[in-house]
């Protein structure tokens, strides 16, 4: 497994998805990611606003198998982190909505398969661990405020070891009054889970860490709660 700090390495603002259009999309090369030997991708797929509500979905070059979709809402930007499975860096999107679609891709990570060396090394709960609850008041006081980042310390806790080079969460927002996107941060920020009023979403997120071991949870919408649960991490 390597780990990277959440980058752009696809920009789709330029060349939309067109209704029904598929896209093949070659990360490798990009962000130290190799044409062989893999096993798959950790990315974060990121849909525009578009003119009509629909899904983007992600494939494996490999078969016709959906991985991963992402929502295209009229009103926000919406992202969904997955894990692409992949030999040679590339995966396919396709637009399953109305109207064109700008698609972009933030690259986390990538999983190799054991001739490729100095990876990082993978450990997954048997059952995920709640280290946020805001309604419950536990990690953080209460619900998100608007524009202030909410940090917690996840090293030490559910296991995760001292040394830890990324954590893998179980994120959920509920919005309050208002819509928005959850961006959860490490040693990158990820725009991890988007969400409407009065209405619960849940993504996974593979999110790099930095020598502290913190993790911070920011929106701009009003009266958000969000629960987070360790999953797993990698050292």
């Amino acid at each position: 497994t390597r780990l990277v700090s959440p980058t752009t390495v696809v920009d789709g603002t330029q060349a939309p998805l067109e209704p029904g259009e598929t896209r093949t999309i070659d990360l490798s090369g990009l962000g130290g990611v190799p044409g062989s030997d893999l096993r798959g991708l950790a990315v974060t797929v990121v849909t525009s606003k578009s003119a009509s509500s629909g899904l983007v979905n992600v494939y494996s070059p490999a078969s016709s198998y959906v991985v991963g979709q992402v929502k295209v809402s009229t009103t926000l930007q919406r992202s969904a982190p997955m894990i692409v499975p992949t030999t040679d860096g590339r995966l396919v999107l396709k637009n399953a909505s109305a109207s064109p679609v700008a698609v972009s891709v933030k690259l986390q990570g990538w999983f190799a398969s054991a001739s490729i060396t100095g990876g990082a090394r993978t450990r997954m709960l048997a059952q995920p661990i709640t280290v946020v609850d805001s309604a419950q008041k536990l990690g953080v006081p209460g619900a998100l405020p608007k524009g202030v980042s909410r940090v917690i310390k996840v090293v030490g806790k559910a296991g995760v070891p001292v040394g830890a080079r990324a954590v893998l969460l179980s994120v959920t927002a509920t919005g309050g009054s208002t819509s928005g996107t959850l961006t959860v941060s490490g040693s990158g920020s990820v725009p991890a889970v988007a969400f409407t009023a009065g209405r619960a979403s849940h993504e996974f997120v593979l999110l790099p860490l930095t020598s502290t071991g913190n993790v911070s949870f920011l929106t701009y919408a009003s009266g958000t709660h969000v629960r987070a649960a360790v999953v797993g991490w990698a050292s």
